[in-house]
């Protein structure tokens, strides 16, 4: 079941989206940029729902979206000079200013920084949804790790229900975010590249912009691996899963786990392409994704006879009775090794007995 979709130049549409938005709901919604998937800036619970439908890690900061410059001072300070003249040029357009947030804005959509990231999309039906629902936070319509969407369909067939209503505007004139700027720094940093370019921010400025650094107490976290359709990490990646944003205080869990089971089967192994060679029978498969991944061959146990009343001791520290030879004593090695290791590491000496069923008795100490 996906989410209905009406035309975002119909004023019917517009008022039922604001309607919603008002009563904590979700709306998809076109910009000059990409769809954003909007939610009242001021309402937690709402916000929320945002980072649960995308499945969005709860240190990256969503952006405001106001209907004009002079909705501004409801979410920023905005007395720096800086932004009256970046305004003046591009606004509306894609240009998110990071500046000063208000503390009626609240910590989940900033993840807790005392910045906020706002801009005045340019797109006739985001502006007309603005004036009717006041600011909206709004990353894009998109699970996370997944390209934006440029059209409608894009959400419909990404989120699903878990969006409540989808404004349909066409296709995204830009069709690349926004370009974030913060002006909490001295000079202003370019945190991420986007639809205004770089030297025309300069030109009005009137200095070069610093790039932003890897880690920023003051900025929001922006991601320099640029996002591929259907990109998935590998679960052999050193990449930990994103995690799951804080439930608002007084919940006692989020409102549907439909997000967090979809997380999980975007977070599933990739499957080996044709470009990485085929796995060895018995080792961890190569992962196409990470560069960091290895196989690691594992000699397969030797056969046992149908019918034999033999064990496999893995465990407990013997060899397999009935196997002799450099096979049996790697065998008994690999089975040992964990429970080595535990040993070692806690610095004693475990002394361990295991009979088998022909009445003899195998020690080891790990």
């Amino acid at each position: 079941m996906t989410a209905p979709v009406l035309p975002a130049d119909d004023p019917a549409a517009i008022a039922r989206a604001a309607a919603l938005l008002r009563r904590g709901g979700l709306v998809a919604f076109p910009t000059e940029t990409v769809y954003g998937l909007g939610a009242s800036a001021f309402d937690a619970r709402a916000v929320a729902r945002v980072f649960a439908a995308k499945a969005r890690p709860s240190f990256d900061p969503l952006i405001v979206h106001v209907s004009d410059a002079s909705e501004l001072p409801r979410v920023a300070v905005a007395d720096d000079p800086r932004v009256a003249r970046l305004a003046a040029h591009f606004w509306p357009g894609p240009l998110t200013l990071v500046l000063p947030r208000r503390p009626e804005v609240p910590d989940i959509v900033t993840s807790g920084l005392d910045t906020v990231g706002v801009r005045v999309p340019s797109h006739p039906a985001a502006r007309a949804l603005l004036r009717a629902a006041g600011p909206l936070a709004a990353p894009s319509a998109n699970p996370f790790g997944y390209v934006s969407p440029t059209t409608a369909a894009h959400v419909a067939e990404r989120l699903g229900d878990a969006v409540d209503l989808v404004l349909d505007g066409g296709p995204c004139p830009v069709g690349v975010e926004s370009t974030i700027l913060s002006l909490v720094t001295e000079p202003a940093s370019l945190l991420r590249p986007g639809g205004v370019p770089r030297e025309d921010l300069e030109a009005v400025l009137g200095h070069a912009l610093a790039l932003a650094r890897a880690a920023s107490d003051r900025s929001p976290r922006v991601s320099s691996t640029p996002t591929t359709p259907r990109t998935r990490r590998c679960a052999f990646s050193t990449v930990p899963p994103p995690p799951c944003p804080p439930a608002p205080a007084g919940w006692a869990c989020w409102p549907s786990d439909r997000a967090r089971h979809a997380a999980t089967r975007r977070w599933r192994c990739c499957r080996p392409t044709a470009a990485s060679p085929r796995p060895l029978r018995g080792s961890s498969p190569r992962c196409a994704a990470s560069t960091r991944c290895r196989s690691t061959p594992s000699t397969p146990s030797p056969v046992r006879p149908r019918g034999s009343a033999s064990r496999s001791w893995t465990g407990s520290g013997g060899r397999r009775p009935g196997a002799d030879g450099p096979q049996a004593r790697r065998d008994c090695a690999s089975s040992t090794t964990s429970r080595s290791h535990e040993a070692t590491a806690a610095g004693s000496e475990v002394k361990r007995t295991a009979t088998v069923p022909s009445g003899e008795t195998w020690t080891t100490l790990a």
